[in-house]
């Protein structure tokens, strides 16, 4: 579990240095990886998480085993929550936003997998994008996307 926490914490700290917050209002943290707490007032954010227990993979033609744990990164935007993310003068939609740090999460996740084996003491293989899909955050003033990952770490 600490392995799964130590992989998520270095996640937060590479999107809190690779994402731009497009809220230039806001002044403290955007990106979590507590529980998501509604009663924090300002879009959009990002909340990261373990959805569950690690499992044990072989691979084929090799004695090589490892732990698999599944992550998933949710992002939240208000629905009025318009920002210019492009610098062209014009806001783009509150889903545009969403759709834009998506891409970006999934790439930043996949692109760096020499920084997931760096983790100090987690035998990190890889951690890679599995999906991605809009979810309803049982509100109707929020929009939320949901990236999953897959932690894969040598036993």
């Amino acid at each position: 579990m600490a392995t799964v926490h130590k992989t998520i914490e270095s996640l937060q700290n590479l999107l809190d240095t690779e994402l731009t917050d497009y809220n230039s209002e806001r002044n403290g943290r955007w990106i979590y990886n507590i529980p998501v707490n509604f009663d924090l007032a300002q879009y959009p954010r990002i909340h990261i998480r373990q959805v569950n227990s690690p499992h044990q993979s072989q691979s084929i033609g090799t004695n090589e085993r490892f732990m698999e744990s599944r992550i998933r990164v949710n992002i939240f935007n208000h629905v009025d929550g318009k920002f210019d993310i492009d610098n062209d003068g014009r806001k783009e939609s509150s889903l545009e936003v969403v759709d834009s740090l998506k891409d970006e999460i999934i790439q930043l996740i996949n692109n760096n997998q020499g920084r997931w084996r760096e983790v100090e003491d987690c035998h990190i293989y890889s951690m890679t994008t599995q999906s991605d899909e809009s979810f309803n955050p049982n509100r109707e003033d929020v929009l939320g996307w949901t990236v999953y990952a897959i932690i894969r770490r040598r036993k």
